[in-house]
């Protein structure tokens, strides 16, 4: 739980920090304010798109590769601001972000839910929310003024802070669906007979454990 807290707390920040300074350094390259608009209407059309495709991305490569994928194309890009200002750059960058953006968003929700046991479950989705709360309270207000009195590349430092979470990506949690309890058949009765008619009656079953059947795979 705490590692899934850690990831969202430094992917939501790299997210959080540049959003509303992305924009304005563009501008500062020269940009009029339709390629200002055009930065972060960039990222959110790249993150919707993305996340359409998340559920099936972590089925093929699994949960830690994915949350990993989503840290490193939201850090490295975010440094990679302060090499130029120049529109067309800025707006691959976002592009490139939003992908990140959309992978985390959806995959770190699911894992908050489905890689935590049932008991903890709660206390999991709280710790997300918290994650990703503080953040966007901190860090998008204040990116702008930041910018303005220190200069850009402490944003971008900030933004960078997604790469710290990528140890924790492959964090194992506990087992959501117990192997044994999934992949053993329930022990059987013989059939007994029925006395008037002779006839056997349905073996007795034991109802199995409720499993995951969504699209996400089962944590491991």
């Amino acid at each position: 739980m705490l590692a899934l807290a850690w990831v969202s707390l430094t992917g939501f920040s790299g997210y959080a920090a540049l959003l509303p300074v992305a924009p304005l350094w563009v501008v500062r390259g020269g940009a009029d304010a339709a390629g200002a608009g055009l930065v972060n209407f960039v990222l959110l059309v790249a993150t919707v798109l993305t996340q359409f495709g998340t559920p099936g991305l972590v089925r093929r490569i699994g949960w830690g590769h994915t949350l990993a994928a989503s840290m490193v194309l939201l850090g490295v890009p975010a440094l990679l601001h302060g090499v130029t200002a120049d529109l067309a750059p800025v707006l691959s960058l976002s592009a490139v972000r939003g992908v990140g953006f959309g992978l985390l968003t959806v995959a770190i929700s699911a894992a908050a839910v489905l890689l935590v046991t049932p008991g903890r479950r709660g206390a999991a989705v709280g710790a997300y929310s918290l994650a990703i709360s503080l953040p966007l309270v901190a860090l998008m207000p204040t990116g702008v003024w930041v910018a303005e009195a220190w200069g850009f590349w402490p944003v971008f430092a900030v933004s960078g802070l997604s790469l710290l979470g990528v140890p924790a990506c492959y964090a194992r949690p506990p087992s959501t669906c117990p192997t044994a309890a999934c992949t053993t058949p329930p022990p059987r009765h013989p059939p007994t007979a029925d006395a008037p008619r002779g006839r056997p009656c349905a073996p007795w079953r034991r109802r199995r454990p409720p499993c995951s059947r969504s699209p996400w795979p089962a944590a491991p």
